[in-house]
């Protein structure tokens, strides 16, 4: 699966908010975090992991629902679908 820019560059800039903590933050220094690659190599790691989880769970919705569930209206429980465990 693959991500637009405008994906990946949304989400380095909600990591840098989360790490600037309470309070404003200027559109400068977000556009500084949000653009280039983060500095610290632990976060694009946990980026990458964020994806990896993305796509093992939509593999998992796409291969729970079948032909039939759609023709019927009604889907799977899903409820387990996205929890992590172990983590």
């Amino acid at each position: 699966m693959r991500f637009t820019a405008k994906a990946e560059y949304a989400l380095r800039a909600a990591t840098f908010l989360a790490n600037t903590g309470p309070g404003p933050v200027k559109s400068e220094a977000i556009a500084a975090g949000g653009g280039p690659e983060p500095t610290t190599r632990p976060s694009s790691e946990v980026r990458r992991s964020v994806w990896a989880m993305v796509r093992a769970n939509e593999r998992a919705v796409l291969e729970s629902v079948t032909l039939a569930d759609l023709a019927s209206g009604r889907l799977p429980d899903m409820s387990s679908v996205g929890r992590v465990t172990g983590a």
